[in-house]
């Protein structure tokens, strides 16, 4: 048998466009950390460096993996008492993200095989953990969390959401503990109609469709295809392999253009400083037009009512 196939230009370039990304945001005005982004947003955002260190070790990129590995010791830092991971990696007190804490365990367990060292974080690990047991609301195995709490600020993901629960099961998975994370698979993939005994819905999977839901919280729930979720369940083996075929074939077939090349990357650029701060201004007001989310005839901060509503904004600005 032949070794693996070549990977096709586009994918190429895509990797050396990251990279360009990568390597350009290594140095940030904080702590000598990253920056979230290349012109604009200079704090380190824990949740931004964690998911972008996947791609950093994916590479092989030795310079790149030093500067992880500084992340992950300031975390370890400035972790909380009870050992939540902060937001921001240099502040110890912006706290409340219910993603930085798995993506830390995460990127954790990756590093110790990738390093050769099985202790490699160990306290800072073991609290983490700790935390991670008493984030569910009926000490089983399914994280939960507050609505805007992990990287979609302005949506609501209400109870046990995809997102934070395969990260859940891949660290589970890194860490060596096969055992919670086939409790956890059992959970995710469970019916998605009320049992007998209970007016809860179960699970996440969906009667019909191979993606799972974005979140579901008692009678709540959201059947929106969250394309990130759904990735990290393939990625971290929450779903089967034959339900992860099945999952690629229909989120393609939403998006016919999704699996288009890609186009060349173009260098960004960044706006004025009076410039930003008045499409900023335009922004929180409503709209390019202005006069704020009711006059355009929407409600301000609609609450969780049904499946899928929208919850309040978010704390942070728009990332101009």
């Amino acid at each position: 048998m032949g070794g693996p196939r070549p990977l096709p230009p586009s994918v190429l370039d895509a990797r050396q466009a990251a990279l360009t990304v990568l390597r350009h945001n290594a140095h940030g005005p904080y702590d000598r950390l990253p920056r979230t982004a290349g012109w604009g947003y200079p704090e380190p955002y824990t949740r931004d460096l964690l998911i972008s260190g996947l791609g950093i070790l994916a590479s092989g990129d030795r310079p790149l993996r030093a500067t992880l590995l500084r992340v992950m010791a300031t975390l370890a830092r400035n972790q909380s008492p009870r050992g939540h991971i902060p937001s921001l990696v240099h502040d110890p007190e912006d706290r409340g993200a219910s993603d930085t804490t798995p993506l830390f365990l995460l990127l954790a367990g990756i590093l110790r095989r990738s390093l050769g060292r099985p202790g490699y974080l160990a306290t800072p690990v073991r609290k983490a953990l700790r935390w991670m047991e008493y984030q569910t609301t009926d000490d089983r195995v399914m994280v939960a969390q507050q609505p805007t709490s992990d990287w979609r600020d302005e949506h609501w993901v209400l109870g046990h959401g995809l997102f934070v629960n395969a990260l859940v099961h891949g660290y589970l998975l890194a860490l060596d503990d096969p055992d919670r994370a086939r409790d956890l698979r059992g959970a995710v993939n469970g019916s998605d109609q009320p049992s007998e005994s209970s007016s809860q819905v179960e699970g996440l999977a969906i009667r019909g469709r191979p993606t799972y839901a974005m979140w579901s919280y008692k009678v709540l729930r959201d059947e929106r295809c969250d394309l990130l979720g759904n990735s990290l369940a393939i990625l971290t083996g929450l779903a089967s392999p034959t339900r992860a075929g099945h999952m690629v074939t229909w989120i393609e077939a939403q998006r016919p253009g999704l699996a288009a090349p890609l186009r060349p990357v173009q260098p960004a650029r960044r706006l004025p400083q009076r410039r930003r701060m008045a499409l900023r201004v335009r922004l929180l007001r409503g709209g390019p037009g202005g006069g704020g989310p009711a006059a355009a005839g929407r409600d301000p901060a609609p609450g969780p009512h049904r499946a899928g509503a929208a919850g309040p904004g978010s704390r942070r600005h728009p990332r101009l």
